[in-house]
């Protein structure tokens, strides 16, 4: 019946979220929105940061498109960061306590993953624009 298997994904999804700490549903998809508003050749190495990087799934996917590129994540939920995809550096903490290490003038894409952080975007835009090429974009 269609209640039963509602039943079981529920049970599975809440079995899932205690034994792991974090929500694999808001963490199981890239950002499709965010990775299309790239703009760049396969075959040019772009630089990435993701704030709200989750476990990585959304600059794994951006490092497969672009295999030139450099990718890394901010994510708050440490147990999120914990499960991270191999080889996607992603600093755990909030954006306004952590030590950010990057140069500035470092990055061509900034992306912001709204994972319920309720970050005021002014101020984040206004933290990040530093760490931004004058030609780069932020992508919300």
């Amino acid at each position: 019946k269609r209640t039963d298997i509602e039943e079981i994904i529920t049970n599975h999804y809440l079995y899932f979220r205690e034994k792991w700490g974090f929500d694999i549903t808001a963490n199981a998809t890239p950002n499709n929105e965010a990775i299309l508003k790239i703009i760049a050749n396969r075959d040019t190495p772009i630089k990435v940061l993701e704030i709200g990087a989750g476990n990585g799934n959304t600059l794994s996917k951006i490092k497969y498109l672009y295999p030139l590129s450099e990718v890394y994540g901010i994510e708050e939920d440490a147990s999120s960061a914990r499960y991270a995809i191999k080889n996607i550096p992603i600093l755990v903490g909030n954006w306004k306590e952590i030590e950010i290490p990057f140069k500035e003038k470092y990055f061509d894409y900034i992306i912001y993953t709204d994972r319920g952080q309720n970050d005021d975007i002014n101020s984040l835009k206004k933290y990040f624009l530093r760490y931004l090429k004058p030609q780069g974009r932020f992508i919300f």
